[in-house]
């Protein structure tokens, strides 16, 4: 096949279909909760893997930026496994999932720049494709180290005329190619753990607590936590518990600003992030600037 390319950026791309109608839940908006709530997760358990470098929601899809081929297989593959266990629901049992190549090939755009719209290409593509399988590109499948390539067979003549067309490769991810996510053990002890998640900001402390309601952020007097600030929006994000993490999630104009921990500074922008140990949130200005406007939060097991 070639000389391998190890170091290749490469986007996971994960589709789930819309959940199937639920008795108690006859509006659109309540499936669509619910779609929204299992992209989250999965997203929660791609930003727990460690090596993904961004990830957006479009839809009822996902696009994770991974630094290889290597690193999004192995992402794939647990992902695969972590949502068929047993207790998940029917549409996280049966993903869709492609390794693809950012953004149009051989154009010469940084690949971080298809990241956030311009994911056409592989939308079209995957949409085709059954679920079960982790398919990949050719030129994605030529970069895999030697034991992970070997899982992957051309996709059989005469089946899915469509992905045979775009030469495609699939495998079946067993348990010894990759490592898992999330343990269905841990899974099970923090699920009897009391997790909370404190906020505190100029005089004020507020408790979110995993089975209370999502709390809002703001500079509306009917925000949970109100920051006065012309640079924030009325309802500027929000904060709830969605399968196992706190989840920040930005909806507004100039973006949410994170630190966690000693890590570095990110932007939100109509995204989300998974909340851990301690930080710094800002509403529409960077941390550095915040002026006395910042929410520091920090978890409680």
């Amino acid at each position: 096949m070639g000389d391998a390319d190890t170091t290749a950026e490469t986007l996971l791309v994960v589709r789930i279909s819309a959940p199937k109608p639920v008795a108690g839940l006859a509006s659109a908006d309540e499936q669509q909760f619910r779609l929204d709530e299992e992209l989250a997760f999965i997203q929660s358990l791609l930003a727990e893997a460690g090596e993904c470098r961004a990830s957006r929601v479009s839809g009822d899809e996902l696009f994770a930026l991974f630094p290889s081929g290597d690193a999004a297989f192995v992402a794939a593959g647990a992902l695969q496994q972590t949502c068929s266990e047993p207790g998940r629901s029917p549409t996280l049992a049966h993903l869709r999932l492609l390794l693809d190549q950012p953004g149009p090939a051989g154009d010469g755009k940084p690949a971080a720049a298809y990241l956030p719209d311009e994911n056409e290409r592989q939308s079209q593509l995957i949409r085709q494709l059954p679920p079960d399988w982790v398919f990949a590109t050719s030129a994605v499948t030529r970069g895999l180290r030697e034991a992970f390539r070997v899982k992957f067979r051309p996709c059989d003549a005469g089946a899915e005329d469509e992905v045979d067309a775009a030469g495609l490769y699939r495998a079946i991810v067993h348990e010894d190619a990759t490592t898992r996510i999330a343990s269905p053990g841990l899974a099970r002890q923090t699920a009897g753990l009391s997790r909370s998640l404190c906020l505190r900001w100029r005089k004020h402390t507020i408790t979110l607590r995993q089975d209370g309601p999502s709390l809002t952020l703001g500079r509306s007097e009917q925000a949970d936590v109100q920051i006065e600030s012309e640079l924030a929006s009325r309802i500027h994000a929000c904060i709830g518990y969605q399968q196992t993490n706190f989840m920040l999630a930005d909806q507004s104009t100039n973006g949410t600003f994170v630190q966690i921990e000693d890590t570095a500074e990110v932007c939100l922008h109509h995204e989300q992030i998974v909340l851990r140990g301690s930080g710094v949130i800002s509403l529409g200005r960077q941390i550095s600037h915040g002026r006395g406007k910042l929410i520091y939060f920090s978890m409680n097991a």
